[in-house]
């Protein structure tokens, strides 16, 4: 458990917690948890409390509602807390799997999903965007991502901090130490990441972004021809179908690889980022 203190007009705690699967995780939100609540007053500004509560809060499970039941009424008692995702509209893609958080895949091929992470709070001005979103590609989770923009008050109170605050990035005051100067040098020399080296469009042919391409520069045209823009449309749909039939079989190719290896985790690996890239689509 964590908790963050954010300071400015208003004083609002930020309270992380993970809930342990079972009767030990409900133990410490009766506990641990309730003891930072006790620390802040809830009848002027509500605490945020965030984190993974191993139990989806909108479903009908009979074998989770003593667990989803206990933890609604610690929400209500502390603030009428509730979830920001549903205050916030998602992508689509994270609409068709229902916002949810966690998936897993199961051995008859099917995949478990739940919403089990929350950012809770009881005023959803304080957010402006509450959005999932897929982790970081080096990072082995089975858990998407919720980000949000948490302002310290609502934009109309807290218009004179917004307008009065220092640029960012902040200018650098002093003389350079070792470690900047090796900073600096990094920054000129790295190379900016591309489109094409990212692990999520990398399988996109050159054929077909080159179509993009070709797109993206007639909708700049004001006068443009739509039936010339719905034909390029049309192309690049069956490029992207040729692309995806490639990358699935490039995958198959390097899943048998593995397995005439006895390389099952390495297989397994591949499965699995095969199949989320497959759930984004």
């Amino acid at each position: 458990m964590s908790c963050l203190y954010c300071t400015g007009i208003r004083k609002i705690p930020i309270i992380g917690a993970y809930l342990l699967p079972g009767q030990q995780g409900l133990d410490d939100l009766h506990t641990h948890v309730q003891t930072a609540f006790n620390q802040y007053p809830t009848n002027r500004y509500a605490p945020v409390f965030m984190g993974d509560f191993n139990v989806d809060l909108d479903s009908n499970n009979p074998n989770d509602l003593k667990r989803q039941q206990e933890v609604l009424d610690f929400l209500a008692a502390n603030g009428e807390l509730q979830s920001m995702v549903p205050h916030f509209r998602q992508q689509r893609r994270y609409e068709k799997m229902g916002n949810t958080t966690w998936f897993q895949n199961m051995e008859d091929g099917t995949v478990r999903r739940s919403k089990c992470d929350y950012i809770c709070c009881r005023d959803k001005r304080l957010f402006t965007n509450v959005a999932l979103r897929e982790p970081e590609t080096f990072s082995k989770t089975d858990h998407y991502m919720i980000k949000a923009t948490f302002l310290n008050a609502t934009p109309r109170a807290h218009k004179k901090y917004l307008l009065g605050h220092k640029k960012i990035p902040l200018q650098h005051q002093g003389p350079y130490t070792p470690a900047d100067n090796l900073f600096r040098i990094l920054v000129d020399n790295v190379p900016p990441p591309t489109a094409e080296g990212h692990p999520k469009t990398s399988w996109i042919s050159q054929e077909t972004r080159r179509l993009m391409a070709k797109r993206c520069r007639l909708h700049r045209d004001k006068h443009h021809s739509r039936q010339q823009a719905r034909v390029l449309t049309r192309q690049i749909t069956k490029s992207l179908k040729q692309d995806r039939k490639e990358r699935v079989a490039a995958a198959g190719a390097e899943i048998e690889a593995c397995l005439e290896n006895g390389d099952l985790q390495g297989a397994w690996n591949i499965h699995t980022k095969q199949q989320r890239v497959t759930d984004l689509q």
